[in-house]
């Protein structure tokens, strides 16, 4: 009886400590973070005993932030399990490629690798793209009648629609789709030129196809302001630069690019030609075409955490 009731005492203090630890250790997260003149509350409670683990400025009243992603991310991590892995596929079928998309959010994303900068951006969304491409070399396909964008895992609707019409070119209104590259956003590092338009020679992913009207002004006196912003015709990738650059941008400017399954496909398709490989046209699978097969070229595999790290930032 004495030794029930003492590894039930143990127990019970074990579990205060492990709390207390996990209250701690929230605590110190939260402190941490850049909130500038935020606020956060936090309750975490185990929904087997219900007991509250953590409990922090729990009670009082806010406005709330961007937590649905929380909520999505729990869902998606009990429904997948901690070891799933999105696995996106390069197939051959015949003289045709089919890149079969997983919803893989990761690839091309620089922010991961805690990349920011124009010149390094570009080097390693090269390196990510090569072995993709060098896989199809090594098998021997020289030419490639077209290469097939499969992302119907998710739907098509790229956008929400009660997403608000007029910021749907923002980062923050990136289009959602089965095949994602680089975030889907475009970064732009613009520069004066004296007596003319700005450089928009420096953006990523790089996209030699990209239709580029530059409107902008390179005033850079005292008085000049700047004032660049980029916009994008509906549903294409036509972009209009706008605005006055006054000084060298490092800090890119964000834009959400169309089609993010075609993008990636053309990109892919850029490497591919840089190896000799010709590649006649890209395109999108019909979403009545039955299940994609063919044989193996490339897999990637990213497990589910990365896209939690990312997605929860």
């Amino acid at each position: 009886m004495k030794s029930n009731r003492f590894a039930t005492l143990l127990a019970l203090a074990l579990s205060t400590t492990l709390f207390a630890d996990l209250q701690s250790d929230v605590s110190r997260i939260v402190a941490k973070t850049e909130l500038f003149n935020g606020r956060a509350g936090v309750c975490v409670i185990d929904t087997a005993t219900n007991t509250t683990l953590v409990e922090l400025q729990a009670g009082d009243g806010m406005i709330p932030a961007s937590n649905q992603k929380i909520l999505t991310s729990c869902a998606a991590l009990h429904i997948l399990g901690p070891e799933f892995k999105f696995q996106t596929r390069l197939l051959r079928s015949g003289d045709d490629l089919i890149l079969v998309g997983d919803g893989d959010p990761t690839f091309g994303d620089m922010e991961l690798s805690g990349i920011t900068d124009w010149s390094t951006e570009r080097k390693q969304l090269a390196e990510e793209i090569a072995p993709w491409a060098d896989a199809v070399k090594s098998g021997g396909l020289l030419h490639v009648q077209t290469l097939w964008v499969d992302d119907r895992i998710f739907d098509r609707n790229f956008i929400h629609p009660s997403w608000p019409s007029d910021q749907i070119n923002n980062w923050y209104c990136a289009q959602v789709s089965g095949l994602n590259y680089h975030v889907n956003v475009f970064h732009f590092f613009p520069s004066p030129i004296r007596g003319g338009n700005a450089s928009l020679g420096k953006y990523t992913p790089a996209m030699p196809w990209l239709s580029i009207k530059n409107r902008t002004t390179s005033n850079t006196s005292k008085k000049d302001k700047p004032s660049f912003w980029v916009a994008r015709s509906p549903n294409s990738n036509n972009i209009t630069a706008r605005g006055n650059v006054n000084a060298k941008h490092t800090v890119p400017v964000k834009v959400a690019f169309h089609d993010p399954a075609v993008v990636l496909g053309e990109t892919l398709a850029v490497a591919l030609r840089a190896r000799g490989i010709a590649v006649d046209s890209v395109k999108r699978v019909s979403a009545e075409a039955t299940p994609s097969k063919g044989e193996l070229i490339f897999l990637r595999e990213t497990p589910i955490q990365y896209a939690l790290l990312r997605s929860n930032r």
